[in-house]
């Protein structure tokens, strides 16, 4: 059994307003992703199943099909290759779980 502090895990910019901090095991990837107010993550797909769950404000999930807005104690999951993209309606934290490990997140 292992302890990882989130303190002591490098921010990684990702997109205008968009960072995270993560840690992988073999098989999981679990991050902690900070996004601004209008801040946008573009369309696109992952082999990787992913359950979001909204820690702080409210994003926006739009799919193929779908439109949804998820606030702070909402869960999303994106299957595997599904199409989706995110946006911020306010300042948000959110918790990513992904299964497989993200292997193009090694940092």
């Amino acid at each position: 059994m292992d302890i990882t502090n989130w303190n002591d895990l490098k921010m990684v910019p990702m997109l205008d307003q968009v960072s995270r901090k993560s840690f992988s095991s073999k098989n999981i990837t679990v991050a902690r992703v900070a996004l601004g107010r209008g801040s946008t993550v573009p369309a696109h797909r992952h082999p990787n199943e992913q359950m979001t769950i909204v820690l702080r404000g409210k994003v926006v999930f739009t799919g193929e099909t779908e439109v949804k807005t998820a606030s702070a104690g909402d869960i999303v999951h994106t299957p595997s290759d599904a199409y989706h993209a995110v946006s911020a309606l306010e300042d948000s934290i959110v918790l990513d779980i992904f299964s497989p490990a993200r292997s193009d997140w090694n940092e």
